[in-house]
């Protein structure tokens, strides 16, 4: 979602709100479950906030707006699919399913009803995002496990090439890293940037999520943007516990980068002086 859209969303949700802090907090919770039972022709309890779903509305966006607003019922789920609301929905503009909603915000039992309703679990949205993209970027490791369980494919690319492996070592969440690999992710796709899940893994100090990748084949010298090896990466930014790593599973501390500098010239440059000493004597004759 834009910026732009994204903005306009947040204004006309606070529009309603302000409209109904008058007549009390409760006010804002009985209409919308005012709304669902105008939809779905039962009471519900009350929901948290406003509903911003339009009158006479299909089953099928109707459901996706409610979704898209953080919501996840298993009931009400159930209940827009019984009206004809189509598990496979998407929206026009940006492709963004069902299933991606309640990926995105962690709901479980949901998942799993869209699941078992027919919902494709590779869906892609605009951005290439599947919903495993969308639950292990938010960190819901209970929705990518059963997304998996259900043959979500973990090599899947977005538009910028980043895989959910990629996104589990950005957060380091070695545990998904762990059940990612077990799955058969790729562990040497570079995203549009040259960068390696092993990249991502240093950028988030994910010692442990780095040692994994490595232990499943990952070759330790692909240079990303820049031509910097995950070593080169590790040196810039002063993680001696990384170097020390690379340098035992063997990485090659002579690769110059774009700049024409190897790992140790790098430490050097940036005042790394207690890596500087562990390349000195990791191996005088071949640095």
């Amino acid at each position: 979602m834009t910026i732009a859209a994204t903005m306009l969303r947040a204004i006309t949700v606070l529009m309603a709100l302000l409209l109904l802090v008058a007549a009390g907090p409760a006010a804002a919770a009985d209409e919308g479950g005012d709304l669902l039972e105008q939809f779905l022709g039962r009471k519900y309890e009350p929901v948290l906030k406003p509903l911003e779903i339009p009158e006479g509305t299909p089953p099928s966006e109707a459901l996706f707006l409610y979704l898209n607003q953080g919501y996840g019922d298993a009931g009400v789920i159930g209940d827009f699919l019984a009206k004809g609301a189509d598990a496979n929905y998407a929206d026009k503009e940006y492709r963004i399913t069902l299933l991606h909603n309640v990926a995105h915000y962690g709901h479980a039992e949901a998942t799993r009803i869209l699941l078992a309703a027919g919902a494709r679990v590779n869906a892609v949205n605009g951005e290439g995002n599947t919903p495993l993209f969308a639950a292990v970027h938010e960190g819901h490791d209970d929705v990518a496990r059963i997304l998996l369980d259900a043959g979500a494919d973990v090599t899947i690319a977005n538009s910028y090439w980043y895989t959910p492996l990629r996104e589990a070592c950005r957060r380091g969440n070695t545990g998904m890293v762990r059940l990612l690999l077990e799955k058969g992710a790729d562990v040497n796709i570079t995203d549009n940037k040259g960068f390696t899940p092993l990249h991502a893994a240093v950028s988030a100090e994910a010692l442990e999520a780095a040692t994994l990748i490595l232990d499943s084949g990952a070759d330790i010298n692909i240079a990303g943007r820049y031509g910097d090896t995950p070593l080169h990466y590790a040196v810039g930014l002063g993680y001696e516990e990384f170097v020390r790593l690379f340098l035992a599973r063997g990485a090659d501390p002579t690769i110059r980068n774009d700049r024409g500098l190897t790992p140790r010239q790098l430490a050097e440059e940036r005042g790394f002086a207690s890596i500087v000493e562990l390349f000195r004597n990791w191996g005088k004759n071949t640095i």
